[in-house]
């Protein structure tokens, strides 16, 4: 068997936990931080975690822990915006109204144009039979679905 070198010589170091001095290996001096498993379990949860000493880190999280939104992903803020409208696949225009509520487009500009909230057995019939197209002519009120269907069956 070949002879090993010399052991190498250990330091002292301090746990930043309980502060008790404990010989380190020189492999292990620029890492060690705790001396036991319980100093380690105590120095990473809580208010002795390392995180929770940065003061730009610490108000952060409890802000998000809170509910507040993050800056940057929500609303106009976001790289996506696109003024809060979006298209829906049947062809319809969706249009942010409150802070998370969404409507037709076409019902908001009619219910502008009224000046009063339209009520749920109210239609808007798009003239020229495109879905997108919101303009205030093209737009056209019915009082209930068979009026709408009437309309429907006169054109075709």
């Amino acid at each position: 068997m070949a002879k090993r070198g010399p052991k190498p010589k250990k330091e002292e170091r301090d746990c930043i936990v309980c502060g008790a001095t404990v010989l380190v290996t020189p492999c292990r001096l620029t890492t060690f931080k705790y001396c036991s498993r319980k100093c380690f379990g105590e120095g990473t949860r809580g208010e002795n975690n390392y995180i929770h000493k940065r003061p730009d880190v610490r108000e952060l999280r409890s802000k998000l822990q809170k509910g507040f939104p993050r800056p940057y992903q929500e609303g106009e803020k976001h790289g996506n915006w696109k003024g809060g409208k979006t298209k829906q696949k049947i062809g319809y225009i969706l249009v942010k109204t409150d802070a998370n509520k969404r409507d037709y487009e076409h019902r908001v500009l009619m219910e502008k144009k009224l000046g009063r909230k339209l009520k749920n057995n109210e239609i808007i019939h798009h003239i020229d039979g495109d879905k997108s197209n919101n303009s205030i002519p093209n737009l056209k009120l019915f009082s209930n679905q068979s009026e709408h269907l009437k309309e429907h069956h006169r054109i075709s």
